[in-house]
């Protein structure tokens, strides 16, 4: 029997057309016990994603603030150090890069949490 559940009968080119109409249609079926092992599997897979998706988002809940709190201490170190003479490109470039930076940690941790089923995010 080959991979597919028909009966291989070996030479296909050389066939004759009754042999090949006798032959019996492929059992697609599954079998019980094999039906219990994947929805065993699909359980498993779920409860993996959800434990997963916790541990992202306690991930999230100190990383994001932590990095927003860093950003603006270099910040106001940097506001110190230049005393009050910040140029407005400087300003409009930090605070630029802090909303690319919270955008990107949200797009990626919502992409990982709703996957589609694509290879990339």
């Amino acid at each position: 029997m080959s991979s597919y559940g028909e009966v291989d009968t070996g030479d296909f080119d050389n066939a004759e057309i009754d042999a090949l109409k006798a032959q019996e249609l492929p059992n697609n079926e599954v079998p019980p016990g094999a039906a219990e092992h994947l929805l065993q599997a699909q359980v498993d897979r779920a409860r993996q994603d959800n434990d997963h998706r916790d541990q992202l988002l306690t991930w999230t809940m100190w990383i994001v603030p932590f990095a927003l709190m860093l950003n603006f201490g270099i910040f106001v170190l940097y506001m110190g150090s230049e005393w009050g003479h910040i140029s407005d490109g400087v300003m409009i470039a930090w605070i630029s890069a802090t909303v690319v930076e919270v955008l990107g940690i949200a797009y990626i941790i919502a992409s990982d949490l709703f996957k589609d089923g694509t290879g990339g995010r």
